[in-house]
């Protein structure tokens, strides 16, 4: 669900997001009260999750993937939009599939 979130900020907003964090931490919490159980910490991502450190390498695996997805060559990197947020962020580690 949380991978979900992230999703639904690129494509709906982040205050959207943020909003929609609230009642998936809800019902985490309840799922696992329901079972009996002590509701344990959201998970912790180690930096290692958000792909390549080096840029050059993200932006080039974000230009793939977003070739792959929609069938047509990837926007340039003329925009900080096009650059970080598109290629750089939405193809260059959300959409990434695991290694």
């Amino acid at each position: 669900m949380l991978e979900f979130v992230l999703h639904f900020a690129v494509y709906c907003g982040w205050p959207k997001a943020s909003h929609l964090e609230g009642p998936v931490a809800r019902q985490w919490d309840r799922i696992h009260r329901e079972r009996g159980e002590q509701t344990p910490p959201w998970p912790q991502l180690g930096n290692d999750t958000l792909g390549p450190g080096a840029w050059d390498e993200r932006l080039k695996r974000g230009a793939e993937e977003f070739t792959d997805v929609n069938l047509l060559c990837a926007p340039p990197t003329n925009s900080p939009y096009r650059q970080a947020g598109i290629l750089g962020f939405v193809f260059g580690h959300v959409w990434q599939p695991p290694d």
